[in-house]
C-alpha cells in the first residue's frame, strides 16, 4: 500500500476516492477522524485524512486522476448558458442546477 494524498478536505477526499473507485482503482481511506485526537499534541498536517492505494501498481494512473482533479479546482473553465433553460452557470459546473441539463445540450 501508497499513500496517494492527504488534506484536511475530507469531502475532497471522498471525491477522489469515488473517481479512483469508477476508474478501477482500490483505495483507503485513513485518518478521517484522527484530527481532532491528537489536537495540541501533534502538528496538524501529520493528522489529516489520507487515501493510501491498496495496489502499488496503480500509482501512476491514481497520480494522473488526482491530478487533473486538482487541475480542475485551480481552473474551473468558462462559464457557460444552459442550452435547455438559458441560467447562466459558471464554470465548475457540470449541469444546471435549474433544469439538470448539461454543457452539451442533453
Amino acid at each position: 500500500m501508497s499513500r496517494l494524498y492527504a488534506s484536511h478536505n475530507t469531502l475532497l477526499l471522498e471525491q477522489i476516492a469515488d473517481a479512483l473507485a469508477h476508474a478501477g482503482i482500490a483505495s483507503t481511506m485513513r485518518n478521517m477522524n484522527r484530527t481532532g485526537q491528537a489536537a495540541g499534541e501533534l502538528p496538524p498536517i501529520v493528522c489529516w485524512p489520507e487515501i493510501w492505494l491498496r495496489d502499488d501498481a496503480d500509482m501512476d494512473r491514481a497520480r494522473r486522476i488526482l491530478d487533473g482533479m486538482l487541475a480542475s479546482l485551480e481552473d474551473p473553465g468558462e462559464a457557460w448558458t444552459c442550452p435547455a433553460c438559458g441560467e447562466q452557470l459558471e464554470g465548475q459546473f457540470g449541469s444546471c442546477w435549474r433544469c439538470a441539463g448539461d454543457a452539451a445540450g442533453s
